[in-house]
């Protein structure tokens, strides 16, 4: 979505160009991250090595149970920091130019 200048516009906010960088590697190393967590804990729980869904010797039962696991935490993790960001206004931080409808001092 695009304003009347033209400026990329996410949730009412103009978004400074480096942010499209930032957010998906954010999201990128964060999810990564948990994956390797959630590895390491079904390993510690379980005794055996977490399933990979595309071998055909995991059963479609455990492909299916584990891409849930990881693919909704994944998803979770990805509003999370989108929720975060826009709390802690960095979208604000990062903006070109005073908000519309800010009072300027001259």
């Amino acid at each position: 979505m695009t304003d009347d200048d033209g400026a990329a516009v996410e949730y009412g906010h103009r978004v400074h160009p480096v942010l499209h960088i930032v957010k998906p590697v954010a999201t990128i190393a964060t999810v990564w991250a948990a994956r390797e967590v959630i590895t390491r804990a079904y390993v510690r729980a379980t005794g055996r090595a977490a399933p990979v869904p595309s071998d055909p010797q995991t059963s479609w039962k455990r492909a299916i149970a584990w891409t849930v696991i990881t693919t909704s935490t994944a998803a979770a993790i990805e509003v999370s920091l989108r929720r975060l960001a826009n709390e802690r206004q960095v979208v604000r931080v990062l903006r070109r130019g005073p908000d519309v409808g800010d009072h300027v001092e001259s």
